[in-house]
């Protein structure tokens, strides 16, 4: 995925590539071959072949031990341009998307307990793009940051998030900064 001109128009797309550096050549894996596509979310946790994050920019990104990709919110494209939180695996074998976190609904706030470092299934990062991104020996999901949008107004995260691979489960990792 990512932006792309046409023209003199920008447009955001959702195809993901392979490059093989031993043949140097790029594989098209999944996504469409058209511009500002919708997601198909389908059911959460279960994998499909119809299944695709939709067309965005500013994602963060992993792969985890067993080669999988993860993606997660961006400003992404479903009937016009929003922020997300939703989070992506895709698996490498099958290639098929599954939704795995986060909300099918643009604009979502954070949902986080009062312990720093509990986990839980109901937790999840609130809708950004542009942050970092970074995975841990455990195989854990780290962002950090990344800018927003509240009641209409754009402001910079900096809270740091962890998502723990083997348990499905989001954990606020550091206190949140309030101004």
């Amino acid at each position: 995925g990512g932006t792309g001109a046409s023209g003199q128009n920008a447009n955001l797309y959702n195809d993901l590539w392979n490059y093989d550096p031993k043949t140097q050549t790029w594989d098209w894996i999944a996504g469409s071959n058209k511009n500002n596509q919708d997601g198909v979310y389908g059911v959460k946790n279960l994998p499909a072949a119809a299944n695709t994050p939709g067309a965005r920019y500013g994602t963060y990104s992993w792969t985890d031990k067993s080669g999988n990709f993860w993606l997660f919110g961006g400003s992404g494209q479903d009937n016009k341009t929003q922020l997300f939180n939703d989070l992506w695996k895709f698996d490498t074998i099958t290639q098929q998307w599954m939704w795995v976190s986060g909300s099918n609904q643009h604009g979502q706030q954070s949902i986080y307990g009062s312990t720093i470092g509990s986990e839980s299934s109901g937790y999840t990062p609130g809708a950004r793009f542009g942050g970092v991104s970074w995975s841990d020996e455990s195989g854990n999901l780290w962002l950090f940051g990344g800018d927003s949008i509240n009641n209409g107004a754009e402001y910079y995260r900096n809270d740091v998030w962890r998502f723990n691979t083997t348990t499905n489960k989001w954990a606020l990792m550091s206190p949140i900064a309030t101004a």
